[in-house]
């Protein structure tokens, strides 16, 4: 049956967007990116995740960080507070901040670019697809003053995600040759807006990881770059269904294969601009991350993770909260498990 309206509009993206509470507007967040994440399922493709389909599960992860649940669930944390104790409740509240900052910027990007592709999908207009993509960013270069360690060339925009998105939902499937072609598109798509996430998030990712610095340590760069190895070896964890990733060790492999068949050998001319962050196909293991401040190292990490998921069954239709609980959320509430910590 023909899905006639998207479950997330970019009116209701407004809405979150609007959204002051820090805390409730990231429920909110990663509840709009689990109905689009099946939005992308129902309208292009039911057998590989959709970048809103990881979202979700990153939503909740900083959401954590946010509402400061991370103190209690991480050893490292928990021995920090008790060793500064008076300093650190201000730590938690700038980490907090920062990765707010970042989850909102995020969803008001590539959310709202989601919910007007999935209106543009489900629009009765003739060339209402085709008109949405050629209305998206070309380009788009890290903010002025960000400092990353990776570019790509030519420069990455939404239209790059969405137009292979729309190539994949266009692919006849009923040939083995089909079905990776679209697999590799999806996961094009897909990593064209990790890059966008990621380099977005660049600031408020240093902010983040420099706040266990004092003011002092904070402007020096060694300080920085020791701050963030540490944080990423021994506090960075990534929830994802079931599984609990940590970034700063190898990614795992899944049920007994590194990537899917149909992601195993990449299109070298489609994946052309990404090749400094791909895993090859006859990798040991796929590369952990040194330092998550990194753009390179986050990319390299996150590429891997949606190409080694793309297709886990136990993914697709997953979500972080309960029905009632999201119930709740859409009504603006905080459900009790959900609310905020003192950091002290």
């Amino acid at each position: 049956m023909r899905v006639t309206s998207a479950s997330v509009t970019v009116a209701a993206v407004d809405r979150v967007v609007a959204v002051e509470d820090p805390v409730l507007r990231n429920l909110q967040i990663t509840v709009a990116y689990g109905r689009m994440a099946a939005d992308f399922s129902r309208l292009v493709d039911r057998s590989n995740l959709s970048w809103c389909g990881f979202g979700t599960w990153a939503s909740e992860g900083v959401g954590g960080a946010i509402r400061h649940h991370q103190t209690d669930q991480s050893l490292v944390l928990r021995l920090m507070r008790a060793v500064r104790r008076c300093g650190y409740p201000e730590i938690a509240r700038k980490a907090a901040a920062a990765f707010a900052e970042g989850n909102l910027s995020v969803f008001d990007h590539i959310g709202r670019a989601f919910a007007g592709f999935h209106e543009a999908l489900t629009s009765p207009q003739a060339g209402a697809v085709d008109r949405f993509v050629a209305g998206l960013p070309r380009a788009e270069a890290p903010s002025a003053g960000t400092s990353v360690d990776l570019t790509v060339s030519p420069e990455v925009g939404l239209a790059d995600g969405f137009g292979a998105y729309v190539q994949a939902g266009d692919m006849a499937t009923d040939t083995a040759e089909g079905r990776a072609r679209r697999a590799q598109l999806v996961f094009y798509g897909n990593l064209s807006l990790a890059y966008l996430e990621q380099a977005r998030l660049q600031a408020p990712i240093e902010a983040a990881f420099t706040s266990v610095l004092g003011g002092c340590l904070a402007g020096r760069r060694a300080a920085r770059q020791v701050a963030a190895r540490l944080v990423t070896e021994t506090m960075l964890e990534l929830q994802l269904g079931d599984e609990e990733l940590r970034p700063g060790r190898p990614l795992p492999d899944l049920d007994g294969r590194r990537f899917p068949a149909e992601l195993l050998d990449l299109d070298p001319e489609l994946f052309e601009r990404f090749a400094a962050v791909l895993t090859p196909s006859d990798a040991h293991h796929a590369r952990d991350a040194d330092d998550w401040t990194s753009l390179r190292d986050r990319l390299r990490y996150t590429g891997a993770m949606m190409r080694s998921r793309q297709q886990a069954a136990g993914l697709f239709g997953r979500a972080p909260f309960s029905d009632e609980e999201r119930e709740l959320i859409d009504a603006g509430t905080v459900p009790t498990r959900l609310a905020a910590k003192d950091p002290g």
